[in-house]
């Protein structure tokens, strides 16, 4: 009789078949995995210090969103253009450029160096630079990554105690 069909059990069948393909889809297009490039994305996306990537000469090649925001220019703009366009304009500046420069060609990194960056709206934020030369697989220089920290804070808490120093120093 018709009621007496034996129909198999697909239930297990059809899942393994989900399975390999599941398996084959997270195998094939990365899907679960943590690669250097999706890791270096999302740490600049979400890094509070500025972040500037320029070529072993100073062209800027890429810049965070923090590096954006503190200085009011959009990658866009910033892109093609020489790193020192964001130092402020005095002759300390250009000078400590030129020899963070040299010294990176030298020993391959320079650690938190004081400099203004200049902002768009003409101010100037007072930050602790640190550099270092990227190379390729040859071991010949591509590029530079630069890291800034916002220390302004620092900077007139610094001035604050100076200014007291003096003013116990002259009542002495």
């Amino acid at each position: 009789s018709f009621w007496d069909l034996r129909i198999p059990d697909t239930a297990t069948t059809a899942s393994v078949i989900g399975f390999v393909f599941i398996g084959y889809g997270i195998n094939r297009y990365g899907l679960f995995t943590i690669s250097p490039e999706k890791a270096a994305e999302n740490i600049l996306a979400t890094m509070s210090d500025l972040m500037v990537l320029t070529s072993e000469f100073g062209q800027i090649m890429r810049v965070n969103a923090s590096a954006e925001k503190v200085t009011g220019y959009d990658e866009d703009e910033l892109i093609g253009k020489d790193i020192r366009m964001l130092a402020a304009d005095d002759s300390e500046s250009s000078l400590q450029a030129d020899e963070v420069f040299a010294e990176l060609r030298k020993s391959g990194s320079v650690n938190d160096f004081e400099a203004y960056v200049c902002m768009r709206d003409g101010g100037k934020l007072a930050v602790s630079v640190s550099c270092t030369m990227i190379y390729d697989t040859l071991g010949i220089p591509i590029g530079i990554l630069w890291i800034g920290r916002d220390i302004s804070r620092r900077k007139v808490l610094e001035d604050e105690l100076n200014r007291t120093r003096n003013q116990l120093r002259d009542m002495v």
